[in-house]
């Protein structure tokens, strides 16, 4: 029978060095949605769509945590009440099966808000553009992406001017 509390000391030293290592997306990958857009607009929509989605993410998993802490709860209510040795371990069973994950989602988490506050960070240095302005733009961008002159990847020109953008900010 496998027994992972054999592996405690062993596994704690490992989690340990991996908390500081984004599971998440990295800053440099942050970064290529800047570097992928082409134009300031479209680098400021896509890095709002990042935010939102990993915002929401981080929202549904903050909802889980609760409804598996309550369902937690719910658990302890039942042992409490319960005689039976054997159903009082079968529901202690439960109730590791539930938290056997939560340092893991704890990690996953910190890493989430790391992105957010990273991309919050550009969001904020990048000028608050309109619908109009976005609008305006696309043409330059499709016109860009469509040429043959320029890939899909960010022209180093544009590159460099949302970079000092950022950094003049």
């Amino acid at each position: 029978m496998f027994e992972p509390e054999k592996f405690n000391d062993a596994i704690a030293r490992v989690e340990t060095r991996a908390l500081p290592i984004p599971f998440g997306n990295s800053k440099y990958q942050i970064d290529g949605i800047v570097a992928e857009s082409q134009t300031p607009e479209r680098a400021y929509r896509n890095l709002l769509l990042n935010f939102e989605q990993r915002f929401q993410d981080l929202k549904r998993a903050s909802i889980n945590r609760r409804k598996s802490e309550n369902k937690v709860a719910q658990i302890k209510r039942q042992i409490a009440g319960e005689s039976d040795k054997l159903q009082q371990e079968a529901l202690m069973l439960e109730i590791e099966e539930i938290v056997c994950g939560w340092e893991y989602e704890n990690k996953l988490a910190a890493d989430c808000i790391e992105e957010l506050k990273y991309m919050q960070g550009m969001i904020e240095k990048l000028p608050e553009y309109s619908r109009d302005d976005f609008e305006a733009a696309e043409n330059r961008y499709f016109e860009l992406k469509h040429s043959g002159k320029v890939n899909l990847a960010l022209p180093e020109a544009i590159k460099q001017s949302t970079i000092k953008l950022l950094e003049e900010s």
